[in-house]
């Protein structure tokens, strides 16, 4: 699954956002659009002389996502239960995100705005991650040494907003979730070339579990920049969970 922490040195000297920061499960339409958008672009980018096709991708990119997160509300809402019940079945997944009131981040894309039902005033969205209760996550070779676990996948945070501390309060509320489940572990795969993303794992108390080495990435076909086997994974566990 995807993580990503690109060009965060830029804002490494920005201060943090305001207090006003929510993390809350995505809910809405509105919600579900501005999600959609941020992961496109976050795990899809493209050069300033690919534009005009780049976006073009990225939108088809968004609208599939879109319908997925549809699909698991609808899901959730046939079930009539609680996301985060203390005895999720095997595959379920909770979307968060992070949002703060619009006006605390000027240079934000006005794709990840929306305005509040309740008063009307401007939102943006910051962040956005899944937490999946299984024991293996689909398309991962890397699997964590534990029957009842947790997974994060699709870590993104927009670019206006990177090390701002939004990451972090996503992952507080994921861990939140977490220990709601009872599970033994929670797990995050990333890949090998992400140093900023592995720090910021590292800076958050989790350890690497397993990696995989260039040749398993190679047979996988993990091409990366035109290198065979770059693309490798690392799958990383939180050492700060306590036992279920």
């Amino acid at each position: 699954m995807r993580t990503t922490a690109k060009k965060e040195d830029d804002d490494a000297n920005k201060p943090p956002i305001a207090q006003d920061v929510c993390v809350r499960i995505v809910e809405t339409d509105d919600d579900i659009e501005c999600v959609s958008w941020l992961r496109a672009t976050s795990f899809h980018a493209y050069p300033e002389e690919r534009k005009f096709a780049g976006k073009i991708h990225q939108l088809m990119i968004a609208e599939e996502e879109s319908k997925s997160l549809k699909a698991l509300r609808l899901d959730r809402r046939l079930r009539s239960e609680d996301p985060i019940s203390s005895s999720p079945r095997d595959g379920d997944t909770v979307t968060l995100m992070a949002s703060c009131h619009a006006d605390s981040i000027p240079d934000i894309d006005e794709k990840l705005c929306y305005l509040e039902s309740q008063d009307g005033s401007k939102m943006a969205v910051l962040g956005s991650l899944d937490i999946h209760a299984a024991r293996a996550l689909p398309g991962e070779v890397l699997i964590g040494s534990s029957d009842n676990a947790a997974y994060l996948a699709n870590v993104c945070t927009a670019s206006a907003a990177r090390r701002r501390g939004v990451a972090t309060a996503l992952l507080s509320r994921a861990r939140e979730i977490a220990q709601k489940w009872n599970v033994d572990a929670l797990f995050v795969h990333t890949m090998a070339v992400n140093e900023i993303a592995i720090e910021f794992y590292t800076k958050n108390g989790f350890v690497i579990d397993k990696e995989e080495t260039s040749n398993q990435a190679h047979y996988r076909g993990r091409c990366l920049d035109g290198i065979e086997g770059r693309g490798r994974t690392v799958l990383l566990r939180d050492a700060t969970l306590p036992p279920s």
